[in-house]
């Protein structure tokens, strides 16, 4: 058997064959984190840091690093006043975290962790690494605020930051298996606990936004969009997609689990009148969620169509009975009739409109149609109870080959000799689940 040390020898291989043309520059005792970006921004030697070389990858050598860091030395190239903790980044660069645990520890000074300011073909890549306890001050992505440019996320978490992601027109970003979990912000941020994502280009897939809070005392409140989402926040209409994915246990004033909004006063292009282009959310759970208005669901406005397929809405809850699973605005393009399964719960009139014979409203409780939110391969997720309506509730052609656990789709769970997709983020197979963990039949 390849132990871990080994396969992390091979993945080095790979990645200086991959990466010929750039420089490699290894974190280790004489080449520090802040040294080896200064060194790829610059394309300089600095310090014990190798000099970067075009698009550089920083690769931690030691696994399962804990860099602990309690104050903010460096100031922020995309915000005055902000400290951040390490340098912003402003070329195209790969952190191989190897495990990495970036600890800040913001009880004295307020700072961010990290963020950068990218061009067109610059891609910030991050893989394998955790980031918590980021603090501007203010909630505008203290784990990580990137501007511009491209962004991959690869086996990353943020963990309790006060507004964990931003993004602002950025052009292309992916991620992929990453835990968004026991964010915050206050009511009186515009951003998202968990991720904000404005006038980008996104695709969320493997992911779990989870345990995300706005944190806010009374009821006094009125429904509006200025409000921050619990778990995740669309503005802008550029296009996005989520899928595979689970959206569970977030909080907020308006839109517990995920709200949408327009707002492009500020957007430098638009692709609003592109045909095809859709905001689209797929073969993904939204559980557990609630706020004061619009517990699991918001789409307030929107400048291209909303689309949801496969999807599962159930559990969710509103404290003033309006849009408990799913609320939609008047004057929103939606597209459902694809094999949706949403529980019967204070749904918005315009939901009820769009719905067509393949969706299913249930009217079962919450507890048959999900189970609770449980610890699966590093992330969260609402594995399905048997009997439960969203079994086998769909086409024989799912819109992945896997499912959020990469289990294939779709598999025949109910028994009845053909195999049918399921809604929500995981295909149900027969199996036990014991203390958060899968064991076997």
């Amino acid at each position: 058997m390849i132990d871990k040390k080994q396969l992390f020898t091979i993945f080095i291989g790979l990645v200086f064959t991959i990466n010929a043309k750039a420089e490699t520059i290894l974190v280790n005792k004489t080449c520090t984190f802040t040294d080896a970006i200064h060194a790829a921004n610059n394309d300089e030697i600095v310090g014990g840091c190798s000099a970067g070389n075009g698009s550089d990858l920083i690769v931690f050598v030691e696994a399962d690093q804990v860099l602990s860091v309690n104050q903010g030395l460096h100031n922020s190239l995309l915000q005055h006043n902000v400290k951040v903790a390490y340098p912003s980044i402003d070329s195209a660069v790969t952190i191989e975290g190897n495990g990495l645990h970036i600890q800040a520890d913001t009880r004295t000074e307020n700072f961010r962790v990290m963020d950068m300011i990218g061009s067109l073909g610059e891609r910030l890549i991050l893989r394998n690494l955790t980031i918590s306890g980021g603090d501007d001050g203010s909630g505008i992505g203290s784990g990580l605020f990137v501007f511009g440019g491209r962004l991959t996320l690869e086996n990353v978490r943020f963990t309790e930051n006060r507004g964990a992601l931003l993004l602002l027109e950025v052009l292309d970003v992916e991620i992929n298996h990453v835990l968004i979990d026991n964010n915050w912000t206050d009511s009186s941020s515009p951003f998202s606990a968990g991720l904000e994502s404005k006038g980008s280009d996104l695709v969320i897939k493997n992911s779990s936004i989870v345990n995300n809070h706005v944190r806010f005392d009374g009821t006094d409140f009125k429904m509006s969009p200025s409000h921050a989402a619990g778990g995740i926040g669309l503005s802008m209409s550029f296009p996005a997609t989520i899928v595979n994915s689970t959206i569970s246990g977030n909080t907020a004033i308006t839109g517990g689990g995920l709200v949408i909004k327009e707002n492009s006063n500020n957007l430098t292009g638009t692709t609003g009148n592109l045909p095809g282009i859709k905001l689209e959310i797929i073969h993904t759970t939204i559980s557990n969620n609630s706020a004061l208005f619009g517990g699991g669901v918001v789409v307030f406005e929107s400048a291209i169509p909303v689309s949801f397929s496969h999807t599962l809405i159930a559990g969710n809850i509103s404290d003033q009975s309006l849009g408990s699973e799913l609320w939609v605005a008047d004057g929103v393009v939606l597209f459902m009739d694809d094999f949706n399964v949403i529980k019967n719960h204070h749904l918005s009139p315009n939901v009820i409109a769009a719905l067509g014979d393949s969706d299913l409203i249930s009217n079962q409780t919450s507890s048959q149609i999900v189970m609770p939110l449980t610890q699966l391969q590093g992330l969260s997720a609402h594995p399905l109870p048997i009997e439960s309506d969203a079994i086998d509730s769909g086409s024989t052609s799912c819109f992945t080959a896997n499912d959020q656990l990469h289990q294939l789709r779709p598999a025949d769970g109910n028994k009845d000799g053909t195999a049918q997709c399921d809604s929500g983020s995981i295909e149900f197979v027969d199996l036990i689940y014991t203390s958060g963990f899968e064991n076997t039949p």
